[in-house]
């Protein structure tokens, strides 16, 4: 586990490696609770909340770390936009998790990489197109 989760960082790896995202990632996986993905809430340099996937826990497909630790974050906080707040992941957001951050108010995000490393860990649903195609949508 520790070489595919390493092996698919790009660019800001020591960076949410440092903001306790990668032990998010495995408690998820060693809970058997979700994917390995975790994220991170900031707020002034301090940790607000970190979560991992909770997908297979709650049985919801929505409930991926960036939502379940923007929901956290909330509680914590009691405010509905987490403006002066940062978010840190291990992975690119697909897009709807990237319209919650944006509701959110948070800014900046950074991640560890892009969504495209997913396919190397089995994750292929991150492809944007894939939803463009679907027949299912209303969309020519």
């Amino acid at each position: 586990m520790d070489d595919i989760v390493a092996s698919t960082f790009s660019g800001h790896h020591e960076e949410v490696q440092d903001r306790d995202c990668n032990q998010e990632a495995y408690e998820g996986v060693n809970c058997g609770h979700g994917g390995s993905f975790g994220a991170v809430v900031m707020l002034k340099d301090e940790i607000v909340v970190s979560r991992h996937n909770m997908v297979l826990k709650y049985m919801d497909p929505t409930a991926h770390a960036k939502v379940t630790t923007i929901q956290e974050a909330r509680k914590k906080l009691r405010c509905i936009k987490l403006s002066d707040c940062e978010m840190y992941a291990l992975c690119e957001p697909y897009p709807i998790y990237l319209g919650a951050i944006h509701l959110s108010g948070i800014k900046p995000l950074i991640y560890g990489a892009q969504g495209v490393a997913t396919i190397a860990i089995g994750f292929d649903e991150f492809i944007a197109e894939k939803v463009f195609k679907d027949t299912r949508t209303n969309h020519a």
